[in-house]
């Protein structure tokens, strides 16, 4: 099993020391790597939010070299709740003319299993679980013990405390 962890202090592998390496002194590391790890396959990276982003970066760090997986699984603990409400910022004037298109696209918790299926060519079931992420068990072993691959290989990519202003955490394992 492959794990990899990205969190405001940079991105990690295996359990390693987290940190932003060759993108430590970038105005922004985590857009940096996004862009140097995925920015060729994903053309809408400039308009991906901060936890797409890390979304993107710990399952290119855990998909490196091998083959693409046949199930892919995304727990994300606040469903869509920063988004919808930066969404709903840009509608509220005048009757929503300046409603952005851009950030609707990525109201849905859906969007994040699109992303990484779009970018990484993932062409299997995908299952998303909104607000069942639990900081305290490993990616995939709680509210999505269930084996949706069936014994085949699973990318598994979990979102925790993006609704901070903090930043928060995504992780991934490959199984």
């Amino acid at each position: 099993m492959t794990t990899a962890r990205v969190t405001p202090l940079g991105f990690s592998v295996g359990g390693a020391q987290a940190g932003w390496g060759a993108y430590a002194g970038e105005r922004d590391p985590l857009a940096a790597c996004a862009a140097a790890l995925v920015g060729a396959r994903n053309l809408r990276l400039p308009r991906l939010d901060r936890s797409m982003l890390a979304a993107l970066v710990v399952a290119d760090l855990v998909l490196a070299g091998s083959e693409p997986p046949a199930v892919l699984v995304v727990e994300v603990e606040d469903g869509s709740a920063a988004r919808d409400r930066a969404y709903w910022a840009t509608a509220r004037g005048r009757g929503g003319a300046d409603a952005s298109p851009t950030l609707f696209a990525a109201t849905l918790p859906s969007a994040v299993a699109g992303e990484i299926a779009m970018t990484f060519g993932l062409r299997g079931p995908c299952v998303v679980l909104a607000g069942t992420a639990d900081p305290d068990v490993p990616p995939g072993a709680g509210a999505a013990r269930a084996d949706p691959g069936r014994g085949r290989r699973c990318l598994r990519v979990r979102l925790l405390g993006w609704d901070s202003a903090d930043g928060g955490e995504a992780s991934a394992t490959l199984d």
